[in-house]
């Protein structure tokens, strides 16, 4: 597809929003709503240093979006509503995707900008500056738009810098020491450090057949807590939780 004009993008993530009953000028948990689309599997695990995340499509709609575990909290987002729009919009079933925003082919742009407009609404960071920062841009008002949206420093950056809000030149001073920032504002550090380990989870689609195939005899107990421990899920075989109602 070639590259999209940013209404054309905006409309795009607008109409998604809109289908998916989401409000236009809130932030959204979007992995809680990505759960709720059918045939979507979302497999958080360790991937190339250079991969953000992989989208894989197959038959009748069904879809498995990977995500690098070792990401931060606010690039994992970014990442999956980048998988989202290769989801409903690209053509290609099997799309590997880049951690970098520059030198990207036309499809990877239009992904980007997608993710942005569909984590931040046009009306809804507008409206935020204005009500909540005074339509100052300065490390405040930057802290408290990321925390908000849930969304990485590069993520905002590079967004208030196509709306024409900050240039190049008035990027630079939020590009670094932000972990301190943060935490000298009161923020917790969540959406900037990246995670460490192997971790490997499994949620969406992938969890409920398995549920309903063993729920049906399809599939013997040893088989479904196989798969279950494939999916890196071993918290459902073997882990007991105390329920907490308070």
């Amino acid at each position: 597809m070639a590259k999209l004009s940013n209404e054309e993008i905006i409309n795009k993530s607008e109409d998604i929003r809109n289908q998916l009953e989401l409000s236009l000028d809130l932030p959204i948990d979007i992995f809680a709503e990505c759960l709720k689309i059918k045939n979507i599997t979302i497999v958080e695990r360790p991937l190339s240093e250079n991969i953000s995340g992989i989208c894989i499509k197959g038959n009748s709609s069904s879809c498995i979006i990977e995500i690098n575990s070792t990401m931060s909290y606010g690039r994992k987002r970014f990442t999956l509503a980048h998988e989202l729009y290769h989801y409903y919009f690209s053509k290609e079933a099997f799309i590997v995707c880049n951690k970098s925003f520059v030198d990207v082919s036309d499809e990877e742009s239009n992904a980007n900008h997608f993710a942005s407009y569909f984590l931040m609404p046009k009306f809804a960071l507008r409206k935020f500056i204005k009500e909540k920062c005074d339509d100052k841009i300065e490390l405040t008002s930057i802290l408290a738009m990321e925390n908000y949206f849930q969304v990485s420093r590069k993520t905002l950056l590079i967004r208030l810098k196509s709306d024409k809000r900050i240039s190049e030149e008035e990027m630079v001073p939020f590009t670094v020491n932000i972990i301190i920032n943060a935490k000298k504002n009161g923020y917790s550090d969540k959406l900037y450090v990246p995670e460490e380990g192997e971790k490997k989870t499994t949620l969406g689609e992938y969890i409920r057949l398995c549920e309903a195939l063993l729920d049906k005899d399809l599939i013997s107990k040893a088989k479904y807590e196989e798969l279950l421990l494939d999916a890196g899920r071993a918290d459902i075989v073997f882990g007991e939780e105390k329920e907490n109602y308070e």
